[in-house]
């Protein structure tokens, strides 16, 4: 049952899809808020994973800097989103699912693909602390990016 809690996360971004696509005149004026949302929620889930997984080791800190540093050459959130469900927590597919209501975006497959290849790391033996420090420097960088062109 708690491996449907991705799916229903983004579930957010489908539905997000839709809302873009039917409703395109309220995106425009939304446009400064729905940034901001945006912003704001990635930051509360930046804040959430590190709150429930950092501890002062060198481990957390070589995860936490590697994900920063794929979170610059990469520059996929998704790719961060997924691994941060990785933990199979609630609260942070809630936020995921509520950031797909706002980010909504038009290349679904493409993000498809980011958002479950992560799903793959199950199959290694890490701890869930260490991929959910790796996602959180993604998305760190994310945040600290701006807006992307």
């Amino acid at each position: 049952m708690l491996f449907l809690i991705p799916i229903i996360a983004f579930m957010g971004f489908i539905s997000g899809y839709l809302l873009k696509k039917y409703i395109p005149e309220e995106q425009k004026e939304a446009k400064p808020y729905l940034f901001w949302a945006e912003k704001i929620l990635l930051s509360l889930l930046l804040f959430f994973l590190l709150y429930t997984s950092f501890s002062l080791s060198l481990f957390s800190l070589i995860f936490f800097c590697a994900g920063i540093v794929l979170g610059f050459f990469l520059q996929e959130i998704y790719l961060s989103l997924g691994i941060a469900l990785l933990g199979l927590d609630f609260l942070p597919s809630v936020f995921v699912f509520i950031l797909g209501l706002v980010k909504g975006e038009k290349h679904i497959l493409k993000n498809a693909l980011f958002f479950f290849l992560p799903f793959l790391l199950l199959l290694l033996p890490l701890p869930s602390k260490y991929t959910t420090l790796f996602a959180a420097g993604g998305i760190c960088i994310y945040i600290l990016r701006g807006k992307k062109k």
